[in-house]
């Protein structure tokens, strides 16, 4: 094995020599046992130092960036007429202005109006139906900052606004809420008492005297850190809907007993003690607030959502060519707005790519900040020479249309060298599985848990610019998409890792089809994966590598086939790891360079895995000219990879830096994004 510990070329070799003892002096320091201890071990595999010299490969091939496009604003056209939905009886003084708005808006259509406003004003909405922007071209709605407020029973509604079958559409200056004051999204509470003998925990919303909605749900119980008030605790996990049997009653005004499901007695009488400070949530996969769909040369300009019962923005099915300029899913800053979304911020599947997201904020959130993905399936019966049954569907999210091509896969997700054209299609009444014909013969022998790619709809040329993720239960990005470039964005203290790669297949949801040609780039990572812990660990296994604040890895399978490709990861910084840094598999072409890690103080944790880059089941990786500012906090800094299933690793000119005695944790001469 060709390794050695060289001195850092770009130092002369005494002060380099200094730095590394230094370093190494800091790095013996012992830590005290944090509390959770026992779940941590470093996995098998060979932990090299930081400074390490490894050459079984040369640096991965240049990646490629998303090509130039635009998005096209509305015609400038020489006779733009305009209207205002106060022109059709549209007033904040009107408890309800569903018909007026949509009166407006079929008036634009109907009569070729290019531009509608609405007067600043609060705007109550109570109809139980979308407010529709359909078929519309060239045209623009001006909010003028108005505030649209929605509140009625969210039923099968997808979205409170839908913009469907549109070209070049501008949304503008526009602020759309749900009215928490009558019906909570999310609530602050407070554990009273738990009793795992009788099975019940009792919650007090903390602010309320008297809480609204009597009928409520709720379907998460998300805990928060004492000292700072944010998302996440290392010592406590969360409890889904799941693990209550649906059995609650109010004991009085703010308090409410909740029946655990059996089973779940243990969980609860050794985490949720008295005291313990909670986000709970009321609704999960209900109303989002913007809906996206069967659209070209969409913008939305200064948009702000406060709080959904579902994601923030969601849709994407056949829409390319969207652009989000200084878009904001935040809470609103005010007493009983504690979420913005109840699920991502913005949840986009089975676009046809090219899109845009510049200087936008997505926080306070019940998931992920954005998901951007295409959605596969796993599961088929061979009918005949040509026909598939394809199986765990779910028909509103897998369009299955005549003239779509279909690729084939193994389990692992490499190729079968199969693609076909489908020439009918029909589901069944449940929506979760699809006979389709396909105008070419199938292979022979395929495996029952056959994995399928639809071709028609494919994430591409993602531009992630100047933005900010923060504060919310899930991770900050999903990463799913060829030529996609993420720079000079933050991600701060999300509850789960702050960016990651994925892709996999799984009966419940499959989604992504592996990247190729990604970027990420001058970005802050600081404070992520607060909880610190795999999703699992709770459950039925554990998986540590999801608790690195960026990996790339499949989720359900492990993957020895490379199906995240060509992905640079260059001049980040990274601060307050509480466990990896980076965690790298099935994936081939990766290069790591001139990032930054810090980790200048104590995590309560204390994980033996801070500091590590971890690299399994890859090829053509290289690891090169990274900083580690030394910490008697990382004991085990470095690059740990599995030599039994990675070929082709180059380690080279990465250094350790000591601690300087000025500024916030900052490293002399270098450059933060």
């Amino acid at each position: 094995m060709p390794l050695r510990t060289s001195p850092i070329d770009s130092q002369p070799t005494g002060y380099a020599s200094l730095l590394i003892t230094l370093a190494l002096v800091a790095l013996s320091v012992s830590v005290s046992a944090g509390p959770l201890d026992k779940i941590d071990k470093i996995p098998s595999g060979e932990l090299l130092p930081p400074t390490a010299y490894l050459e079984e490969g040369t640096a991965p091939a240049k990646v490629e960036e998303p090509v130039a496009f635009s998005v096209k604003l509305p015609a400038k056209l020489t006779d733009i007429k305009e209207a205002s939905v106060a022109d059709f009886g549209a007033s904040p003084s009107s408890p309800d202005n569903w018909q007026a708005f949509t009166d407006a808006i079929a008036f634009c259509r109907d009569q070729g109006i290019h531009r509608l406003t609405i007067p600043l004003g609060i705007y109550h909405f109570a109809t139980p139906r979308e407010l529709s922007l359909e078929g519309l071209t060239d045209f623009t709605l001006d909010g003028q900052s108005a505030e649209l407020i929605f509140q009625y029973p969210t039923g099968n509604n997808a979205a409170m606004v839908a913009i469907e079958n549109c070209q070049r559409v501008l949304v503008e200056n526009l602020i759309i809420d749900w009215d928490v004051e009558v019906d909570p999204v999310a609530s602050i509470a407070e554990v009273v008492q738990t009793n795992p003998v009788v099975g019940y925990i009792d919650i007090r919303f903390t602010e309320w005297e008297h809480f609204p909605k009597r009928d409520v749900r709720v379907t998460f119980l998300n805990p928060m850190d004492p000292e700072t008030g944010t998302l996440g605790r290392p010592d406590v996990f969360w409890a889904g809907g799941w693990r209550f049997s649906g059995q609650s009653e109010w004991l009085n005004d703010n308090t409410l007993r909740l029946s655990i499901a059996p089973g779940n007695e243990d969980f609860f009488a050794e985490q949720y003690l008295p005291g313990l400070r909670l986000r709970v949530s009321h609704y999960r996969y209900n109303l989002s607030g913007i809906k996206l769909e069967d659209s070209t040369n969409l913008t939305l300009r200064d948009v702000t959502i406060h709080a959904t019962p579902g994601h923030g923005i969601a849709g994407g099915v056949d829409v390319d060519h969207l652009a989000m300029q200084r878009v904001r899913v935040v809470r609103r800053a005010q007493p009983r707005h504690v979420i913005s979304s109840c699920n991502d911020q913005l949840h986009l599947y089975n676009t046809r790519g090219f899109l845009l997201f510049e200087d936008c904020e997505f926080a306070d959130g019940g998931d992920d900040g954005i998901n951007i993905h295409d959605n596969s399936s796993s599961g088929i019966t061979v009918v005949d020479g040509r026909t598939l049954e394809l199986h765990n569907l779910q028909k509103w999210s897998h369009e299955i249309e005549a003239g779509d091509e279909i690729e084939l896969r193994r389990p692992n997700l490499s190729p079968l060298g199969y693609r076909s054209f489908v020439q009918s299609s029909e589901w069944d009444d449940a929506g979760r599985n699809c006979r389709i014909t396909l105008a070419d013969d199938l292979p022979d022998d395929l495996p029952g848990d056959t994995v399928v790619f639809y071709r028609r709809f494919e994430a591409h040329d993602i531009i992630v610019s100047n933005c900010t993720f923060r504060d919310n239960r899930g991770r900050g990005m999903l990463v799913k998409g060829t030529r996609m470039l993420i720079e000079n964005c933050r991600f701060l203290r999300t509850q789960l890792p702050g960016l990651v790669i994925t892709a996999g297949t799984e009966k419940r949801w499959s989604e992504g089809y592996g990247v190729r040609d990604v970027t990420i780039r001058d970005n802050l990572f600081d404070h992520c994966n607060t909880m610190s812990r795999g999703y699992y660990e709770w459950g039925s296994y554990d998986t540590t590598e999801r608790s690195a604040t960026l990996y790339l890895r499949t989720y359900t399978l492990r993957s020895d086939y490379p199906i995240f490709q060509d992905v640079l990861i260059e001049r980040n910084r990274f601060i307050h790891t509480p466990k990896e840094l980076i965690f790298i598999s099935s994936a081939g072409g990766v290069n790591v360079r001139d990032n930054t890690f810090q980790n200048p103080d104590r995590h309560i944790q204390s994980s033996p895995l801070r500091g590590i880059i971890e690299v399994r089941q890859s090829s053509d990786i290289a690891i090169t000219d990274n900083i580690w500012q030394a910490s008697a906090y990382t004991p085990n800094a470095g690059i740990l990879y599995d030599p039994d299933t990675v070929s082709g690793i180059l380690i080279k000119n990465n250094r350790i830096m000591p601690v300087e005695p000025q500024g916030d944790h900052e490293l002399t001469g270098q450059t933060q994004p």
